[in-house]
């Protein structure tokens, strides 16, 4: 279990310091377009609202938290979807976050992986798209699509 899970409560400015070293590729930077909803006991977690697409950006902490409270919310607004970023080059850990089953995969013209999966509960659907690589340290990094 990652120590940040099971840890006292922090400070906004610990969990960012936990996020940076976990990505220390792509550093937190705070995104002023996004919301920025932080718990002490659960890190933080930025959001962008739109009318059909709510999108998650930077997160620390417990993430699948984060997810259904952001779920939560866009239910409520009458938002179908959610767009978030596997940054950290680990996709099948991150769908799991999602509670996916990944159905299949496909290669994309670069060799990388597509995923189509869905949501082991509801049914609905999951899609990871490799989305760039960082060239310093050849990570890929993986748009995560979903319905809510």
């Amino acid at each position: 279990m990652d120590p940040e899970k099971i840890s006292a409560s922090k400070t906004l400015v610990e969990w960012i310091d936990i996020y940076n070293k976990k990505n220390p590729w792509d550093p937190f930077e705070r995104d002023n377009t996004c919301a920025l909803f932080f718990r002490p006991d659960k890190g933080f977690c930025e959001v962008l609202f739109s009318p059909n697409v709510v999108g998650i950006g930077q997160v620390c902490g417990d993430g699948a938290f984060w997810k259904n409270k952001v779920d939560e919310t866009a239910r409520k607004l009458k938002i179908g979807y959610g767009l978030t970023y596997d940054i950290r080059g680990q996709i099948k850990a991150y769908m799991r976050l999602f509670h996916a089953r990944i159905l299949s995969r496909e290669q994309d013209k670069n060799g990388l992986f597509i995923y189509h999966a869905e949501d082991k509960a509801t049914g609905k659907a999951i899609l990871a798209v490799p989305a760039w690589t960082y060239n310093d340290c050849g990570v890929v990094a993986y748009r995560v699509i979903w319905e809510i």
